[in-house]
């Protein structure tokens, strides 16, 4: 019975040393709070919108819902309206996207063209292992409404052996975006997004019909 009481009273005192001991939690950054985003050559500008639903943005587990503005620099055509300045100027240019369903949410940072004409949406998140997850939105500008071309799959961008090796079950916060270690640029013509993927392969994106073409190295 004393035996009993001793190991009781031995392990009472090690969960008691346990507590007392400091804790140092790690926790990943949040994401950047992206609200624009300009075109190479700085003629056009995607400014981020965002909307909730209810009165506050604070609340915990709010979702916000993103428009994406397209505007342009104001070149002012009359001489009599210009304003000699150092500043930049930006004037709306006619269209916006407003995406629905589950593009309506989460976090996309926006890449736009040097003409204005097309807008790609580069989801911010992990690569996922289950799922159709789509990781790149192209929207085209269609008189002053915007027409969705295409959802590009993860699938279209990484092979089914880089998908298993690579994508998680779970993003838990930490796990690196499906881009990263990679680059974006457009085709000086405008009618390519090539990707550069960390394993040094290329994939075109035709913007007109969201097909891809991929260069293994």
């Amino acid at each position: 019975m004393e035996s009993w009481k001793a190991l009781n009273l031995s392990i009472l005192l090690g969960i008691a040393s346990l507590a007392s001991r400091p804790c140092t939690l790690l926790a990943s950054p949040l994401f950047p709070a992206v609200r624009a985003s300009s075109s190479m050559n700085g003629r056009y500008l995607v400014i981020v919108e965002q909307t909730f639903k209810g009165t506050s943005s604070m609340a915990v587990g709010r979702v916000p819902h993103n428009t994406y503005l397209v505007l342009r620099s104001e070149p002012f055509t009359n001489s009599r309206d210009r304003l000699q300045s150092t500043a930049s100027f930006w004037s709306d240019f006619g269209w916006q996207i407003s995406p629905t369903g589950n593009a309506s949410e989460g976090i996309f940072l926006p890449l736009i063209t040097n003409d204005g004409l097309t807008v790609v949406l580069v989801r911010a998140e992990g690569p996922m292992k289950f799922g159709n997850q789509d990781v790149m939105l192209i929207y085209r500008k269609q008189s002053n409404t915007a027409r969705l071309v295409r959802s590009v799959p993860l699938s279209d961008i990484w092979t089914h052996e880089e998908i298993e090796a690579n994508a998680v079950l779970g993003d838990s916060g930490a796990t690196p975006m499906w881009y990263t270690g990679g680059s974006f640029e457009f085709s000086p013509d405008d009618r390519l997004l090539l990707y550069h993927s960390r394993w040094n392969d290329t994939i075109a994106v035709n913007l007109a019909d969201g097909l891809t073409t991929i260069k293994r190295k």
